[in-house]
């Protein structure tokens, strides 16, 4: 009888562990099913090397979304907004009436050698006259200057507000993600979304709107000149400002998927360095020191090639 009871009881442990192993297998296929489907197709691309994504170069899956988002932020700076937008155009309004300003001071000075080589009597440069127009131009420079300063310090302030705002959300998001999630995303990859993307989206409201600000005041105030000045030449100008446009727009939806790449390459950068450092005791102990310094240069090799590729597109 206690032989047989031993043997029911170590038949009963065999089918516990088989059907604990049958649930690892399950769970492990489910996990890879749910990551390939998570991947997606894969589209051509740069390999990032091991340890990270591939660059896909995919586009954002919710681009109006995404931006949505960032407006509903910037909602609550619309004052600040509204005066940046006021400094941009004022500015560039100043800017732009120094050359035509600029222009009287070369035709007085056009007319007075003129006057000078007929023999005029009485006739020669009016300095006086240019020194009234040059301190004219200083005048309108430094307040062009002033408010292009202001622009730039209220830019400044709200992205970083912003970017303060997106950090606490990616917090708060952090703390609430399964810890699967952490199994299959890397240290340096969390890291890299927390610091590299948010400073490249305050980057961007903080100099790229207001250069798309200034850009927008320059050409219309730039066109209202032309015209005053020649029609002939700004009808020219309209003509060729299209083309130009198609060009850039060409070259911009081809660089776009390298500046994708470029942060998930620096993700995978960030990721290996957290890892290797976070670890450095068990790559001496497995004298890993050579095969993670192979890892560790080839995915820099990675990242460096693709900034060589905007630097091409940049140029």
């Amino acid at each position: 009888m206690r032989k047989k009871r031993i043997n029911k009881d170590n038949q009963e442990t065999e089918q516990k562990q088989t059907q604990d192993v049958g649930a690892d297998n399950t769970q492990n296929d489910g996990t890879q099913i749910h990551r390939a489907n998570r991947k997606g197709p894969k589209r051509g691309g740069i390999a990032m090397g091991p340890g990270g994504h591939g660059g896909t170069g995919e586009k954002a899956r919710d681009f109006k979304g995404t931006m949505k988002s960032l407006f509903g932020m910037l909602k609550k700076y619309r004052i600040g907004l509204i005066v940046t937008v006021v400094c941009a155009i004022v500015s560039t309004v100043f800017f732009i009436v120094g050359p035509k300003i600029l222009g009287n001071a070369t035709t007085a000075i056009f007319d007075g050698i003129m006057q000078t080589i007929q023999g005029v009597e009485g006739g020669g440069i009016d300095f006086v006259y240019i020194g009234e127009i040059l301190m004219t131009l200083v005048i309108l420079y430094s307040i062009s200057s002033i408010f292009m300063y202001v622009q730039g310090y209220i830019m400044s302030s709200i992205s970083q507000k912003v970017a303060y705002t997106m950090r606490e959300e990616i917090s708060t998001k952090v703390n609430k993600m399964p810890l699967r999630y952490f199994d299959r995303v890397t240290h340096g990859e969390v890291l890299s979304r927390v610091t590299n993307d948010v400073d490249t989206v305050a980057t961007s409201l903080s100099q790229s709107m207001s250069q798309m600000l200034t850009s927008l005041a320059t050409i219309i105030g730039v066109l209202v000149m032309m015209i005053s000045i020649s029609w002939i030449m700004t009808l020219v100008a309209i003509i060729v400002l299209p083309i130009s446009g198609i060009i850039i727009s060409k070259v911009v939806k081809r660089s776009q998927k390298y500046y994708k790449q470029q942060q998930e390459s620096l993700g995978d950068v960030n990721g290996h360095v957290e890892e290797v450092y976070g670890g450095h005791t068990i790559v001496k102990s497995f004298n890993g020191k050579k095969k993670q310094k192979r890892r560790l240069m080839s995915t820099m090799k990675n990242c460096m090639n693709l900034q060589r590729n905007l630097s091409s597109y940049q140029e």
